[in-house]
């Protein structure tokens, strides 16, 4: 059961074992890939280790992921256009996940890409440096 993966992985970096929580949401994404909410967890696990690369393109593909859902279901993509959704998700794509890849690309040094997700939010932005 991915979700059970999902949270035993949130289990262990609750207790400060990100390396066993990064395998637990491996196997979460193993039964479930498109599973976003084990792949958000993981990227903060390993935020947690400093793997901060590896966080930006589990971010990406969270991202890219709802991006496709929210087309899939005839929803507006894009934050520029899209209404703010009651739970803070702007066009689908989580406030969020935004947020957190914001931190992750000034971690990275990256401040263009940094203000990127406050004002474009175009994945295709970050295709050229990231693989996702």
């Amino acid at each position: 059961d991915y979700m059970v993966w999902n949270k035993y992985g949130a289990t262990l970096a609750n207790s400060h074992n990100n390396t066993a929580a990064i395998e637990a949401y491996f196997n979460a994404l193993h039964i479930n890939p498109s599973y976003i909410r084990a792949r958000y967890n993981l990227a903060i696990a390993c935020i947690n280790l400093g793997q901060h690369r590896e966080a930006a393109e589990h971010l990406l593909s969270a991202l890219s992921l709802q991006n496709a859902g929210d087309a899939a279901r005839g929803l507006m993509v894009g934050a520029s256009t899209a209404a703010r959704q009651p739970d803070g998700s702007v066009g689908g794509m989580s406030q969020n996940v935004w947020d957190t890849l914001k931190i992750t690309m000034y971690m990275l040094g990256r401040t263009d890409l940094a203000q990127r997700c406050e004002t474009s939010r175009d994945l295709d932005a970050f295709r050229d440096e990231f693989e996702f």
